[in-house]
This record gives structure tokens, C-alpha cells and sequence, in this order.
């Protein structure tokens, strides 16, 4: 193995474990932006929101969806990899099925 292989491998257990630990983070940043609504929700007078509550409540909903966002995108993009990735094996499928199929309908004699 040489040296840019190495290189590249240990580039790869980096990047996962970068991601994994940026996943944990958008993870606990997640709970922690829900449980600030919640305390703003709980200490609310009746149903009016202090200026200052109802600034902090429209910043931690954008972050909320800025981060939900980011999760769905992932998930989409890791969707559409294996959706790739499946898409190879089911064409080989479907073209052996397709050309089975084209052989047993064609007319041999008349």
C-alpha cells in the first residue's frame, strides 16, 4: 500500500468520524433549542409574549428548521445514493427480464 492510499483511508475514518460527531451535535443543539421554547412557552403571561420572548421564540424556530433542513437534505441525498446504487442492480434485473421476456414473445415460424 503506499503512502496515498494511507493518506486517503485516513482521510475517510476523519471525515466520519467529523461526521458523526457533527450529527451528535445538531442532535443535542436540536433538543436544546426545543426545550428553550418550551421554557418560553411555560413562562408566557396568559396568551401575550413579551417583546423580548417573542424575538428569542422567531430566532430559535428559524435555527429549529435551519437544522431540520439540514437533516432532510441528508436524508434525501443518502436516499438517493442507495437509490443509485439499487438502480444498477435493478437494471440488470429488469434487461435479463426484458430480453427473456423479447425472446419468448417474438414469432419463430408462421
Amino acid at each position: 500500500m503506499d503512502s496515498l492510499t494511507k493518506k486517503i483511508i485516513s482521510l475517510k475514518c476523519k471525515v466520519r468520524q467529523w461526521e458523526t460527531r457533527k450529527k451528535k451535535e445538531l442532535d443535542q443543539e436540536l433538543l436544546l433549542i426545543e426545550e428553550e421554547i418550551d421554557v418560553i412557552f411555560n413562562k408566557k403571561l396568559g396568551n401575550i409574549f413579551c417583546v423580548e420572548d417573542n424575538m428569542n421564540l422567531e430566532s430559535l424556530e428559524s435555527r429549529k428548521n435551519h437544522i431540520l433542513l439540514l437533516k432532510e437534505e441528508e436524508r434525501r441525498l443518502k436516499s438517493k445514493a442507495i437509490c443509485i446504487k439499487s438502480d444498477d442492480n435493478n437494471s440488470w434485473f429488469f434487461h435479463i427480464f426484458a430480453n427473456q421476456r423479447r425472446i419468448s414473445n417474438s414469432i419463430w415460424d408462421l
